[in-house]
């Protein structure tokens, strides 16, 4: 019997690294490197702002960098890969529903953004999006 729930437990626990860094390398790196991304940082160092993905908001560039931003998702995201990996089964599922979720409201704008469409924004027109953007909660 020991044996058996051993496996199971095993057999959890590896399926969930697997699918973890499989969304890593898939959706994380993608999305950091990503055209999107790159027309909505360029856009923002116009102001001297920056898209934290770890915060879900614009940071400034004197608080962090891109690169640091994405070592630090990189390291929250195998931190609970790891502890949901040892829960097993429900690990799993909780895994699952963490990635797949739960997009914050301001990031979802963003996204869908001018900032992001389109690379040749003015300042004026950028000063004015991230006005708008920062109101949503």
């Amino acid at each position: 019997m020991v044996e058996i729930m051993g496996t199971i437990w095993l057999s959890f626990f590896t399926l969930s690294w697997i699918s973890g860094m499989t969304f890593l390398n898939l959706s994380i790196r993608k999305k950091y490197h990503s055209k999107g991304i790159t027309n909505l940082n360029s856009n923002l160092a116009k102001v001297g702002l920056f898209w934290s993905n770890r915060n879900a908001n614009f940071l400034s560039l004197e608080e962090g960098d891109p690169e640091k931003d994405f070592q630090s998702v990189k390291g929250s995201f195998l931190l609970m890969t790891t502890i949901l990996s040892i829960l097993s089964g429900i690990g799993f599922i909780l895994l699952i529903l963490m990635m797949f979720t739960g997009r914050p409201r301001r990031e979802v704008r963003t996204f869908q953004s001018d900032l992001v469409k389109n690379p040749d924004l003015s300042l004026a027109e950028v000063e004015a999006q991230v006005a708008e953007l920062k109101n949503i909660y």
